[in-house]
This record gives C-alpha cells, sequence and structure tokens, in this order.
C-alpha cells in the first residue's frame, strides 16, 4: 500500500514525487513510457524564465515565476546557464526600440528576483557589430537575460534527490506502465491504480491519486470518471545545421507570436520556434498524435530568413519536434495570450474524494507547484503542512494601473507601450516629444499668419 500515486512521469510528475517524498510520504511514480520526462519535458525549450510574454495579462504570475526563478537557481546553481537574447527591431515591427525599453525596465523591475543583469538598448551599428549575420535593415535591438537549463539534466537532478530521499521513505518508479483504470469502494474512493505492461495486470493500492498527465490528463481523469477540461496548445520547433547566430534571438510571426532562435553549441545546430497554435479534437484525444507539420515548419524557416543575412531552404532543416502544453482551460483566448498558470484541482465534488489533478504551468514554477501540491495533500491526510514558500507580495493583475503622470484613468488602457512610457529612458522621451512639440508650434505659427 502507498499513500500517493503520482500518474505521469514528466518534470512536473518528479518534482511533485520529490516534495511528497521529503514529507514522509510513500509515492508510486506511474509512467507509460520506458523512460521519465519523454514527452512535453523533451520537447521543450528549457528556459527558466520569469515571463516576458505575461508581463501585459498576469503581472502577478511574471512576480510568481521570478521568485520560483530564485529558488531554482539557488538548488540547482550548476545546472541554469545564463542566455543573452537580442530582439531585433525593424521596419516592419510591431513595437519600436523605446517602447521596447520601456516593456524591458518594467520586467527587469517586476522581475527583479531573477539575478540577472538589466537590459540594455543597442543603436543600428552596434546591434549589426555584436550579430553580424543579422539583417542589414536592423534599425537596433534590446538585449536582455533569461535561465536556461537542459531539461533531461535538470529532470535527472530532481530524480537523484528523490532518491536520496527514497532511503528515508518508501518511493517506487513504475515505467512503462499504462494506466487502464481504478478500483474503488462503496464511497466513491480509489483503492487502486490498474496498470498494464509486457508483463500482464499490475494493481498499485493507494490512499490518493495525482494526476500530473500533463496533455493526457483528461484521459487519465475520464477513467476515473470525472471531466476535466485543458486547452491544450500546439508549439513546433525545427533545427537547422550550423550556428548563423551566436546569441538568442527573439521575433515574431505572422500572428505577433514570440519565436525563439537559440544556438545549440554542443549539437551545432540553431532551434528556431515553437509556434503556438489550438489542436483537433482528434489530438486533443489522443495527445501523441501531434506531429510538426510541413506548414508550420516553412512558417519558422521564413521568420528566420526575414531576421538573417543567410537565406535558408527546406533542405536546410535537419529535424522538427512538437509538444504539447497542457495549459488551464480558457475560452474566447487566442493561444499566444493564454497565461500558463497552474492550478490544483480537488475532485471531491465530482464524487472522487482521493482523486485530484495538477495542470498547467511551466518550469519555472516547478518548484511552487511542488510545494503547493504537497500542502495539498497534507491538508487532504490531516496533518499541518511543514513548510511553505513564503507569500508573494503584492503585485496587481492588470498592467493597466501603470498610468502616465498627467493621464485621465479613462485614457489608461491596458497596453504595455502606453504604461511602459513611465519607465522608458530620458532620451527615448525626448525623441518621442520633441516631434509632437515641433508640430504643435508650426501649427500655431500657421494661425498667427
Amino acid at each position: 500500500m502507498f499513500d500517493i500515486a503520482v500518474i505521469g512521469g514528466g518534470t512536473v510528475g518528479v518534482t511533485i514525487s520529490l516534495d511528497l517524498i521529503s514529507r514522509g510520504f510513500s509515492v508510486v511514480l506511474i509512467e507509460k513510457n520506458r523512460g521519465l520526462g519523454l514527452e512535453t519535458n523533451a520537447k521543450s525549450l528549457g528556459l527558466i524564465q520569469g515571463g516576458l510574454t505575461y508581463l501585459k495579462s498576469n503581472r502577478r504570475l511574471v512576480k510568481a515565476s521570478s521568485f520560483d526563478v530564485w529558488l531554482l537557481k539557488n538548488m540547482f546553481p550548476d545546472l541554469l546557464k545564463k542566455q543573452e537574447f537580442v530582439i531585433p527591431i525593424f521596419d516592419w515591427s510591431k513595437h519600436s526600440l523605446w517602447q521596447w525599453d520601456g516593456y524591458l525596465s518594467e520586467y527587469d523591475k517586476i522581475a527583479e528576483t531573477r539575478m540577472l543583469p538589466p537590459h540594455s538598448i543597442l543603436n543600428k551599428q552596434e546591434v549589426l557589430k555584436k550579430i553580424p549575420n543579422l539583417n542589414s535593415d536592423a534599425k537596433g535591438g534590446a538585449v536582455f537575460y533569461e535561465w536556461k537549463v537542459e531539461p533531461i539534466k535538470f529532470l535527472r537532478e530532481i530524480l537523484l534527490r528523490a532518491t536520496v530521499q527514497n532511503q528515508k521513505t518508501k518511493f517506487t518508479i513504475a515505467a512503462n506502465q499504462k494506466v487502464l483504470g481504478f478500483s474503488k469502494d462503496s464511497n466513491g474512493n480509489i483503492i487502486s491504480v490498474n496498470c498494464n505492461n509486457m508483463h500482464g495486470d499490475i494493481f498499485w493500492p493507494v490512499r490518493l491519486v495525482i494526476n500530473a498527465g500533463g496533455p493526457w490528463s483528461p484521459q487519465i481523469a475520464k477513467l476515473a470518471e470525472v471531466e476535466l477540461m485543458l486547452r491544450p496548445t500546439k508549439g513546433t520547433s525545427i533545427f537547422i545545421q550550423g550556428m548563423p547566430f551566436s546569441y538568442g534571438l527573439i521575433t515574431f510571426d505572422k500572428n505577433g507570436k514570440y519565436i525563439s532562435i537559440l544556438p545549440l553549441f554542443e549539437e551545432q545546430k540553431t532551434l528556431i520556434g515553437p509556434t503556438n497554435s489550438d489542436i483537433s479534437q482528434e489530438i486533443y484525444d489522443n495527445p501523441g498524435k501531434a506531429m510538426a507539420s510541413a506548414e508550420e515548419q516553412e512558417e519558422l524557416l521564413k521568420v528566420f530568413n526575414a531576421i538573417s543575412r543567410s537565406k535558408y531552404e527546406k533542405e536546410n532543416i535537419v529535424g522538427a519536434q512538437c509538444g504539447l502544453r497542457p495549459q488551464l482551460c480558457h475560452t474566447g483566448v487566442k493561444p499566444e495570450n493564454i497565461s500558463h498558470d497552474f492550478a490544483i484541482l480537488d475532485h471531491q465534488k465530482d464524487g472522487v474524494p482521493n482523486f485530484c489533478s495538477v495542470v498547467g504551468g511551466k518550469l519555472s514554477v516547478l518548484m511552487r507547484m511542488g510545494k503547493e501540491t504537497g500542502d495539498f495533500v497534507e491538508k487532504k491526510f490531516g496533518r499541518a503542512p511543514d513548510w511553505r514558500l513564503p507569500a508573494l507580495p503584492n503585485c496587481d493583475d492588470k498592467t493597466k494601473q501603470l498610468i502616465i503622470s498627467g493621464y485621465k484613468k479613462k485614457f489608461a488602457r491596458n497596453h504595455w507601450w502606453i504604461s511602459g512610457f513611465a519607465f522608458t529612458s530620458l532620451w527615448a522621451k525626448i525623441r518621442l516629444i520633441v516631434p509632437v512639440i515641433r508640430a504643435f508650434l508650426r501649427r500655431k505659427k500657421g494661425e498667427k499668419q
């Protein structure tokens, strides 16, 4: 008999298991593949970030992510490596250099716990000198930093710590076992997880089940007769041979979605991606069918060629990968605007008292996911949590709270390019205001004549 069965051997499942073991619970970790972290985790970019893309919609998530980055950096100091990014600006760019200056200044302030250097602004000559292979049409660039980790190495380190804790409590990894269903008692409580592998049926008697199956969570919940809705989005990345850029770049696709260009020095390749799109019902029902389409690969190559002097063809693509982000269910929201927050769902209201699901999240909030899940489990077992993460400082959820001095509140809309003005450098403000003053004086002069 185990206290807890964690279903899903990705980074989330392993992190939750580590936290539960450290609290003295016996855990069985069930994974359908032969190894751990072979699905969503293996296809991740490995960026441990505060959340630059979420700043305009969920400031609290950025603050929480940045705090967890600080935790991860202290727990795994040798695994996290500093990754420098450059955002090149062109005539066709949606936002100007001074707007990025304001946006990144705000990001530096909110995400200050990331322990990274502040951003900087480069003019045309500086950005072309820094990145010689960049398209000569670049008008300038913004430089900022994030942490990066190898997802597989990161998972192994977490697993190693769980193995060390195994000396104090019972921990079993049940790999290559597909969950077929659950056995319940007369009150609806799950009493065992029923699995199958090449040797036959296996039954794991447990007191509590945690569903951490990522994109497969709805299918696992269905086996427990629970309805769970997610909004998974599809992320496709491609690899090209060689490294035309020695720094990470951030650019945008035709829909305004962030696209990363990362040099992989060990493999002498460049990663371009990921995309961010909704999925079909067929893929939702069977996440294993998600594949990188030819159209997505061509679109990523087009995005790359738009900012590079070296032009690449389809023949230069040496590989592609596709993964699903197990995000919370949002209706009426574009895929690129969906928050990567997480939730712990107690299915007691669905008639299964000892079954819960942990959904959503991203790499940088892993420790918070593990700790809050551990607190939830201890509450379920009637125990007081022995340790909690420090409470986050109060932080408004909307950027619209940052209002330009002199603006009336009704004009302060939820646009980062407005709120960013308050943090823009003095020179950028002067360059913005001078043309306005000149136009005003010309108009006054014309009225007098």
